[in-house]
C-alpha cells in the first residue's frame, strides 16, 4: 500500500513538473514574455521598420534646406545650454528622446523599447487609462479637424503644414501605406496602446510637478523612464531567446508612492 502510495505522489510529482516545464515553452518567434504578455521578433521588426519611417521623415522634415532644427537641435535648444555645457541628466534626457523618437536600434535597443511600453501599458490599463481602439479613431478623426481648422486661419502655416504632409506622406507611401492616416488606422491597436500610455503620463507629469514643482521638464521625463524601470523590477518578465537581453537606463526610483488613477 506504501508503495502505492509513493508511486502515486511521483506521478502527481511528474505532472506538476511537465505541466511547469510546459508553460515556460514558447513558439520559436517569441522573444520575451512580459507578465504573460509576448513579445515576437515580429514585433521587434515591425519597430525597426517603423523606426525607419521615423527617421526617413525626419530626414525629409529637417534637411538642411528646410531651415528647421534637427529634433537633438531643438532639445539642445529647449535646455538653454550648448551641448559641451549640458550635465549628466540633461545628457540622459538627451539620450532618451533619441532612443525613443530618431536613433538607428539595434535588435536588442528594439525589444528594450516594445518591453518599457509592454509595462507601462499594463500598468495604465490596470490604473483605468485605457483608451479603445474605437475612441482612438475617434480622437485621430477630431485632431485632424481641429488641427485642419485652426491651421487654415493662417495661410503660411497651412502652406507648410500641406507641404509636410506630402513629406510625411511619401515616406509612407514607400512603406507601403496610403499615408499616415493609412498607417495610423491600419495600426490602430498600437495607436490605442499609445494613447492609453499617453494618459497615464500626463497624470505623472501632472502629480510630480505638483509634488516637486522645482522639477524642470526634463528631470520629469527622466523621472517617468525610472518609473517605467520601477515597474520593470517589479514585473515577471521571462526571456525566452538568448539573443535578447535587458538594458538598464535609468536611474532607482526615488519618488516614493505616485496616486496615477
Amino acid at each position: 500500500m506504501k508503495l502505492q502510495t509513493f508511486f502515486v505522489i511521483i506521478i502527481i510529482l511528474g505532472l506538476s513538473i511537465s505541466v511547469g516545464c510546459a508553460q515556460e515553452k514558447y513558439p520559436e518567434d517569441v522573444v520575451a514574455a512580459v507578465n504573460g504578455k509576448t513579445i515576437t521578433t515580429g514585433d521587434i521588426e515591425q519597430t525597426l521598420t517603423e523606426r525607419k519611417m521615423t527617421i526617413a521623415i525626419a530626414n525629409k522634415l529637417y534637411s538642411p534646406d528646410s531651415n528647421s532644427l534637427t529634433l537633438k537641435d531643438a532639445l539642445i535648444q529647449s535646455l538653454s545650454n550648448p551641448q559641451e555645457e549640458l550635465n549628466p541628466e540633461q545628457n540622459r534626457y538627451l539620450e532618451s528622446m533619441e532612443r525613443m523618437t530618431t536613433k538607428d536600434l539595434s535588435y536588442n535597443e528594439a525589444f528594450n523599447i516594445l518591453l518599457r511600453q509592454e509595462i507601462f501599458f499594463q500598468e495604465a490599463m490596470k490604473l483605468g487609462h485605457e483608451v479603445s481602439m474605437g475612441k482612438a479613431k475617434e480622437i485621430l478623426a477630431e485632431s485632424n479637424v481641429s488641427t485642419n481648422q485652426a491651421l487654415r486661419e493662417d495661410e503660411e502655416a497651412w502652406k507648410k503644414y500641406s507641404q509636410n504632409i506630402k513629406y510625411i506622406d511619401e515616406v509612407y507611401k514607400q512603406f507601403g501605406f496610403k499615408s499616415e492616416e493609412d498607417y495610423l488606422n491600419q495600426r490602430i491597436d498600437k495607436t490605442a496602446q499609445f494613447m492609453t500610455i499617453s494618459r497615464m503620463r500626463n497624470q505623472f507629469n501632472k502629480v510630480m510637478a505638483d509634488k516637486l514643482p522645482e522639477l524642470d521638464t526634463y528631470q520629469i521625463s527622466n523621472a517617468w523612464n525610472d518609473y517605467g524601470e520601477f515597474l520593470l523590477d517589479k514585473a515577471k518578465v521571462k526571456i525566452a531567446n538568448p539573443d535578447y537581453s535587458v538594458e538598464w537606463y535609468g536611474k532607482p526610483w526615488g519618488y516614493g508612492s505616485l496616486d496615477l488613477k
